[in-house]
């Protein structure tokens, strides 16, 4: 977890990976094509880190879910989320786990 990130009591549900900034440019997230992004002159797709890239990771399993069962409502998507998400350790800290797409109805 990075420690940038929220956890332990109001903290994370679900965890998503966002990039490491100890290990640049490696292990940052292919981002949004940006044409002024100060950080890449011109036009072009860009490397960023943060829990913005964790928290789309999540929001697209989560919109995948609305499209595969479109009778679920907002609680069975976030049971699903739930349930499918790979334990990698202390609920405080990571919440229920890494979110994981899971294409088994």
């Amino acid at each position: 977890m990075a420690y940038y990130s929220n956890y332990g009591g109001y903290g994370s549900h679900l965890s998503a990976p966002g990039g490491d900034i100890s290990n640049p440019p490696s292990s940052y997230c292919l981002s949004s094509y940006s044409p002024l992004n100060p950080w890449a002159p011109g036009a072009g797709w860009v490397f960023e880190i943060g829990t913005s890239m964790a928290s789309a990771k999540v929001s697209g399993v989560a919109a995948f879910y609305f499209a595969q069962f479109p009778t679920y409502g907002p609680e069975a998507v976030q049971a699903r989320l739930f349930e499918t998400a790979e334990d990698i350790g202390d609920l405080e800290v990571f919440g229920h786990g890494l979110v994981q797409v899971n294409f088994d109805g």
